[in-house]
């Protein structure tokens, strides 16, 4: 299994741009049906939190 994380963070964003966009619980499906969507991934996972947010995905292949 190939596995890719892309997120942000406290650490690697400033405020403004982690408050552009806040995950709304009742989206979560959205977001993961369109990430599945657009990425060759088998399995996929959101975490958001207040100082983060993170998708990592995993496939037999390169996810795209």
């Amino acid at each position: 299994m190939k596995t890719q994380i892309v997120g942000c963070s406290h650490h690697t964003a400033p405020l403004e741009i982690r408050d552009r966009r806040p995950l709304d619980p009742n989206q979560v499906p959205l977001v993961l049906t369109r990430a599945r969507d657009r990425v060759s991934a088998a399995e996929l996972v959101l975490l958001s939190t207040c100082n983060r947010a993170e998708l990592s995905g995993s496939s037999k292949q390169d996810i795209r």
